[in-house]
């Protein structure tokens, strides 16, 4: 209302400047006749313009406000940003109201495509070449850096997501207690934080139990699926292939951050991180040593199920875990 005052003063002072402007040039400039004046209806303006106040303010059902000013003009007035310029843009306001805050960058939004810009917020129709090969997707409002390894595109982060991929959430339980009593029949839903710390988010993504990877819905972004076992052992095949016989995990292991001077080498950009894992206790072990990652597979009520893990001292293992226990989760392009 504020704002609406002033521009109400605004107004009438705009008006007063008028009035007497067209009064002194009329009365100064000899180019002008009285006829020309008489155009102007001079006294008329003097009437209306020189002193008149706001009678009444009413707030209208769109959210414009109506101004009813006492020399029996009424005026419509909406408040918005009404620079163009800006995404809040409202081309129906005719009052800034100090909402424009986002510059509009143009650019192709679809990360699906050759063209897109991370940096744009309008698209500008200018995404034209698909990206058949590996780009970046998106979930839960963040955008997965991807590495392409051989014949494989890789999340080049572990997964972080609050929701599955239609939308619905993910149950996240934080207590120990509320963590050991989880049923092991059917397989349990569920997603945490390394030692119940959000900032761990940024650097080990969330840990899930392998009931919430097999999911019908899927946790992994469009076109993209949680790593099976056989495309586990055939990106160690291929690592071997490539010089890194026996040094398959130093090969995929991040630059910093392990323990007992195990840092990897980061070959191929894949920055596998030591997140531990969550016991069925609800306990969390092993951040800073270990990595480890469920594989996809067909299972059963009850079974040990498939994980792979990089250790501190560079090997590269096939281990099994129970249904309570939360991994980190790496997905593939399909």
């Amino acid at each position: 209302m504020a704002k609406l005052k002033g521009f109400l003063n605004q107004t009438n002072q705009t008006m007063r400047v008028l009035a007497l402007s067209v009064l002194a040039f009329c009365t100064v400039t000899p180019l002008f006749s009285q006829e020309d004046c008489d155009v102007f209806n001079i006294q008329q303006l003097a009437a209306d313009y020189l002193s008149f106040g706001v009678d009444t303010v009413i707030l209208q059902l769109d959210g414009s406000y109506e101004v009813q000013l006492s020399n029996g003009t009424t005026a419509s007035i909406t408040l918005g940003c009404t620079d163009p310029a800006y995404l809040e843009y409202d081309a129906t306001a005719n009052m800034d109201d100090g909402s424009c805050t986002t510059l509009i960058v143009l650019g192709c939004t679809n990360s699906q495509y050759v063209e897109f810009d991370s940096s744009a917020n309008q698209d500008d129709g200018s995404c034209i070449e698909l990206n058949t090969g590996c780009f970046s997707p998106q979930l839960d409002g963040h955008l997965y850096s991807v590495t392409e390894i051989g014949d494989q595109c890789w999340f080049a982060e572990n997964l972080r997501t609050t929701i599955y991929s239609d939308g619905s959430p993910i149950q996240e339980i934080s207590g120990g207690f509320d963590w050991y009593i989880l049923p092991n029949s059917p397989l349990p839903k569920a997603r945490c934080v390394l030692d119940n710390i959000p900032a761990n988010v940024l650097e080990y993504g969330r840990l899930y139990t392998a009931g919430t990877l097999n999911a019908a819905s899927g946790v992994c972004p469009g076109d993209w699926h949680v790593a099976t076992i056989e495309e586990w052992l055939e990106l160690e095949d291929f690592l071997g292939a490539t010089g890194f016989e026996g040094q398959e995990a130093d090969a995929l292991k991040s630059t910093s951050g392990w323990a007992w001077e195990g840092n990897g080498l980061d070959a191929f950009q894949f920055s596998a991180e030591p997140g531990g894992h969550r016991q069925s206790g609800g306990r969390y072990t092993d951040s800073h040593e270990v990595g480890f990652w469920w594989a996809d597979q067909d299972v059963c009520l009850g079974c040990n199920l498939t994980t792979i893990s990089l250790w501190y001292w560079g090997d590269f293992h096939v281990q099994s875990f129970g249904s309570r226990y939360a991994m980190s989760i790496r997905c593939v392009k399909d």
